[in-house]
């Protein structure tokens, strides 16, 4: 309180000097008298202010002895606070263990990932439905399409088509393999890789290093009519083709095939369109999937196999093949 009394008497003694020199009317201090009255008792309780404050006392609070009450709480505490660093020592052994146990068992941790990710890539049965000689001329290749029903997630098609390729591989040590899969017959197709056991690609001059590559695939599942639809309409194509004289060629009446089909199936034309575009544009989306190394290094062939390809590619190869036997026909050939 006497700090706010020493500024109000502060500001009161201000004021009252000024008005010494210049009486002020408005706040009602006419004369010089009055002024000087202001002044004076305002500079009288200004002082009475200071001289308080700089003589208040300072009080100090000495901590009191404490009551057995507080000295029992008080070794309660100790007893608490040793209990508490007892525990977060255990705690801490216990996660030194722990870790240690976890370093020492994250070899049988790895193969428990390594087997939860074997079932989620696992092959399933299959059909070889296409098995077609793409060769070029210094490099033996194969197309194939294969069929796959049950193999219905993303992996499992990749997976599958693996295993395809390594057979196909395995009858024809081809240098590159494209595999496709479907999943009904006649359907589009909803995955392909490719698989290259030299690394070196489809030309063989890519060579990426890579055994496996272009992964996609797409999780499209059909349900039994959808596939029936489809099916039919790549089957009766053929008899609806028709000369179109704008383009010189035959080309299919896809509204009278519609008007047919939706006859068969008890639908209506718009029907019929919805679910062949619907089959085809699900079947387009293919991402590209991540094969796991564990898996990827299956692709890669043993020592034995490594010689069949090379043999294999050495007879593909005109110059190859005639480096490696001109020696034995100079040997054999009589000269005349």
């Amino acid at each position: 309180m006497i700090p706010v009394i020493g500024a109000v008497s502060l500001i009161c003694f201000v004021i009252g000097l000024i008005c010494l020199i210049y009486p002020i009317k408005a706040i009602r201090i006419p004369t010089r008298r009055r002024a000087g009255a202001v002044t004076g008792i305002s500079f009288l309780v200004l002082a009475f202010a200071v001289a308080n404050t700089e003589t208040e006392p300072v009080q100090k609070d000495f901590p009191s002895a404490p009551t057995p009450q507080e000295r029992l709480a008080s070794e309660s505490k100790v007893d608490i606070m040793e209990e508490e660093i007892h525990r977060n020592n255990a705690v801490v052994n216990a996660d030194d263990k722990e870790k240690t146990e976890i370093s020492a068992d994250r070899g049988s941790q790895s193969e428990s990932k390594q087997s939860s990710e074997s079932q989620e890539w696992n092959a399933h049965p299959f059909q070889v439905i296409e098995d077609e000689d793409i060769s070029s001329s210094n490099r033996m290749r194969r197309r194939i399409t294969i069929l796959s029903p049950s193999a219905k997630s993303r992996k499992e098609r990749i997976a599958t088509m693996m295993v395809a390729a390594k057979q196909t591989w395995q009858k024809h040590n081809s240098q590159f393999i494209a595999v496709f899969l479907t999943s009904f017959e006649l359907g589009p197709t909803i995955a392909r890789i490719d698989y290259a056991p030299d690394k070196c690609g489809v030309s063989g001059e890519d060579c990426t290093g890579k055994v496996w590559t272009n992964a996609h695939a797409s999780a499209a599942l059909f349900t039994q009519q959808q596939e029936e639809i489809y099916t039919a309409w790549e089957k009766d194509k053929e008899r609806f083709k028709e000369f179109d004289s704008e383009f010189g060629f035959e080309v299919v009446n896809e509204e009278r095939l519609r008007k047919f089909l939706a006859e068969r199936f008890d639908a209506t034309s718009t029907e019929i369109s919805d679910v062949v575009i619907h089959v085809t544009a699900t079947a387009m989306t293919q991402p590209e999937l991540a094969i796991p190394t564990y898996l990827e290094t299956q692709g890669e062939l043993s020592v034995e196999e490594l010689k069949l390809a090379e043999a294999a590619a050495c007879r593909f190869d005109l110059q190859c093949w005639g480096d490696k036997h001109s020696l034995a026909a100079a040997t054999y050939c009589e000269d005349v």
